[in-house]
């Protein structure tokens, strides 16, 4: 069972020689398939950590696996595809890696070869060049110097985030999430296609049949534009039962596929071709699709690669074999041997360190199932979602629900955030705060205007404060502290978080990013300040760019016995307790340039500041003279985009892109 949990055991520098096999591990669910590439009768498919090759034998197919774990970060592979001697990867974590196919050598491109640290989400073939789309710019192959020329915003285009590539004889289509741009071969030139007004927002899928160019626009459904004379025809799919399109994929002698979460739906290649053709089998969670010479190929999230034969009218489904829930992380309980983890639309999920075991536990129909944030407390286990409020006894397997409609006083079943203590649970949603006894009953609901959500559902958040017992909320709008022992909440304006540049917050959306709670402080982040409220004196304390020059960009908090570290856009900042003086950690240091700090954790167990940016992992070494950065490369084996470090006596977890990576420490791996 150990084999078919873990995507990779990886292997870092930085673990000793006694302890190296456990230091580092890394847990992806590589159920999830993201794209499809044939290669004659072959299958590829890219899952969240590996490569799998299914290959049709008479009527059995062959499964073969391709870990990465070696070669690059162990992220989600986002796009494939063959050019005549090699296969082309590109991953979530912004890295795209070449396989020799006649010497079995793999060679790595990244930021170092100009790629931008961002989500690979196309490879396009235009009959000359190799084509890349990311979420940061389209990049083309230099196979002269082995590096990518990239285009964006600089370069005329009006998004940088490119979702889909198509190719025809005069050069590259790409779909945006600002409407559509083309590219003519003679001037490689990125213009964007106005379809009389029309076609300006996301592009979903794009397909090109040499005469006609198929578009899904988001809104509009399922377009062609006919190239000879620019005309537009939109088709209406609901007479099939689809609710909406997801690929797109053209096949000799350009007939068109199109894959729906409902089915397939094939078109004929001209406008005369006869009827389309409806292929009804429920393909939930959908992502890509792939035709080849007798089969057609869909990959899905959660439920595996399907093969559908037109021949026969039969499907044949090939079920992950992975036990790891899909889907993205949104909440981490760290316990000092293990962690519970709430995976966003899927289940919850508990990982023992000393058992080196998994157990999932997939809530039923009555529970909710959009989880966003978990707490722990003994055996009991409380969730937070955006359909409701939930505990789960680990002990005896039960669960109970809350929602509204049994108790109006929570006023909604929208919650982001969850904690537990000795005293009671309290739970976040928009402009509330419920709490709670240990059996979810229910006590007290406190309305607050500040208290502010925001559009990915992370906020509002709450925090205990570990020296005295307060609960903080806070949200995009404002913070507020609970005293227990008082009874009343203390909220702090507003207007402290407004930014200088007052037209700031409307392009934030966003005035207060981060709190962290010490022994005689609470340190909010705002859009370009940090603020220390010290809580015995009842005073603030406020630092910007006037206070400490460079200071750019400030997101996330985090202390130690001796410091306050704040990451910003720059630098880590350090602030030193005993002589209250600021110091700066430029990222430059660790060899990024243009960053954006995304995770921050102190460390009160071994000398360490861990930070994770879009470029990657580090940690700031204390225990050296001078301190020194320790950059992780992808190769490590980190789970890519890490959105979350949490530290603990036994271990470090970084929560990222569809799964987590545990660094244990020395006495745990012992």
């Amino acid at each position: 069972m150990r084999q078919l949990l873990l995507a990779c055991i990886l292997l870092s520098s930085a673990a000793s020689p006694g302890a190296a096999q456990l230091r580092w591990q890394t847990f992806v669910n590589a159920g999830e398939a993201w794209c499809l590439e044939a290669r004659g009768s072959e299958v590829w498919a890219g899952t969240s950590g590996r490569l799998r090759c299914y290959k049709p034998d008479g009527d059995r197919v062959q499964v073969k696996e391709v870990p990465l774990g070696e070669v690059l970060a162990a992220s989600a592979v986002t796009a494939i595809t063959f050019d005549r001697d090699s296969l082309w990867v590109g991953t979530r974590a912004g890295q795209v890696a070449r396989l020799d196919l006649a010497s079995n050598a793999w060679t790595v491109f990244d930021t170092r070869a100009k790629l931008p640290a961002a989500t690979v989400t196309a490879f396009c073939h235009d009959g000359q060049d190799l084509w890349v789309g990311t979420t940061a710019g389209v990049a083309r192959f230099n196979p002269l110097r082995q590096e990518f020329d990239l285009f964006t915003r600089d370069d005329g285009l009006p998004s940088d985030n490119i979702i889909c590539l198509a190719a025809d004889a005069g050069g590259l289509w790409a779909g945006t999430d600002q409407g559509v741009l083309r590219c003519l071969r003679d001037t490689w030139v990125w213009r964007p296609v106005a379809v009389a007004g029309r076609l300006q927002g996301r592009i979903e899928a794009l397909a090109s049949t040499g005469e006609n160019l198929w578009l899904v626009a988001a809104g509009e459904g399922l377009t062609r534009i006919k190239l000879t004379n620019g005309e537009v025809f939109s088709y209406r799919l609901d007479r099939y039962g689809v609710s909406r399109v997801v690929t797109l994929r053209v096949v000799p002698p350009g007939d068109l596929w199109i894959g729906t979460p409902e089915g397939l739906l094939q078109a004929p290649a001209s406008d005369a071709g006869g009827p389309w053709r409806f292929i009804e089998q429920a393909l939930p969670q959908l992502t890509a699709l792939q035709v080849t010479s007798d089969a057609v190929w869909t990959a899905t999230r959660d439920s595996g690669v399907w093969r559908y034969q037109p021949a026969t009218g039969e499907w044949q489904q090939f079920k992950p074999a992975e036990s790891l829930p899909g889907g993205l992380i949104s909440g981490v309980a760290a316990l000092p041997g293990a962690a519970w983890f709430a995976f966003r639309d899927s289940a919850l999920a508990y990982y023992d360190l000393g058992a080196d075991r998994w157990e999932t536990y997939q809530p039923t129909a009555e529970q909710p199932r959009r989880l966003r944030d978990v707490a722990a407390w003994e055996d009991r286990v409380y969730v937070a979602a955006a359909d409701g409020l939930a505990l789960f006894n680990r002990r005896t397997k039960a669960w109970r629900t809350v929602r509204q409609a049994e108790l109006a006083d929570l006023l909604s079943d929208e919650w982001t955030s969850v904690v537990a203590t000795g005293e009671g649970v309290w739970c976040a949603g928009p402009g509330r705060v419920a709490v709670f006894d240990s059996n979810l009953e229910h006590q007290a609901t406190f309305q607050f205007q500040g208290l502010e959500g925001n559009r990915d559902g992370s906020l509002p958040r709450l925090q205990v404060d570990p020296n005295n017992g307060d609960i903080w909320a806070w949200g995009r709008g404002g913070a507020f502290r609970y005293l227990p022992r008082a009874r009343v909440w203390q909220e702090f304006e507003p207007g402290l978080f407004q930014p200088t540049n007052s037209g700031s917050w409307q392009r934030e959306g966003r005035l207060l990013r981060d709190v962290g709670l010490d022994n005689d402080s609470a340190w909010l982040v705002g859009l370009d300040r940090v603020m220390q409220y010290r809580k015995q004196r009842n005073e603030l304390c406020l630092w910007n760019a006037d206070h400490l020059p460079g200071l750019l960009d400030p997101r996330f908090v985090a202390g130690d016995r001796e410091s306050v570290w704040v990451a910003a856009g720059n630098a880590l900042w350090q602030y030193l307790r005993a002589s209250g003086n600021w110091r700066s950690w430029p990222w430059s240091d660790c060899g990024w340039q243009d960053v954006r700090p995304t995770a921050l954790a102190g460390d009160d167990e071994e000398p360490y500041v861990w930070a994770a940016t879009t470029a990657g992992v580090a940690r700031l070494e204390l225990d050296r003279e001078p301190p020194r950065w320790r950059v992780f490369q992808p190769s490590a084996g980190i789970v890519a985009n890490v959105r979350r470090i949490v530290t603990t006596r036994f271990a470090v977890w970084f929560v990222g892109d569809g799964g987590v990576t545990v660094y244990r420490r020395e006495q745990s791996a012992q």
